[in-house]
């Protein structure tokens, strides 16, 4: 098992409702609790930017996939 510790998550949105952010938030800690990391890697990453957006139609479950799977993304190009 891989430790990953976040010191902070601060996440700014707009086009979505505060009932939707609600929504979304725990949605992410799920899928970030979640991610596969690889064993033995240590990696700091000071910050990370991620652009998304939810299509007409998709639900917070979809955005947070997409947000996580980016973060995902920056954290190995940064292994």
């Amino acid at each position: 098992m891989t430790d990953v510790r976040v010191d902070r998550l601060a996440i700014r949105l707009s086009g979505i409702s505060k009932s939707e952010a609600r929504l979304l938030a725990p949605l992410l800690g799920e899928r970030l609790g979640a991610a596969r990391f690889p064993v033995g890697t240590s990696v700091h990453v000071d910050a990370v930017r991620v652009k998304a957006q939810a299509a007409p139609g998709e639900g917070m479950s979809r955005l947070a996939e997409q947000i996580v799977d980016e973060i995902l993304r920056q954290i190995e190009r940064s292994a």
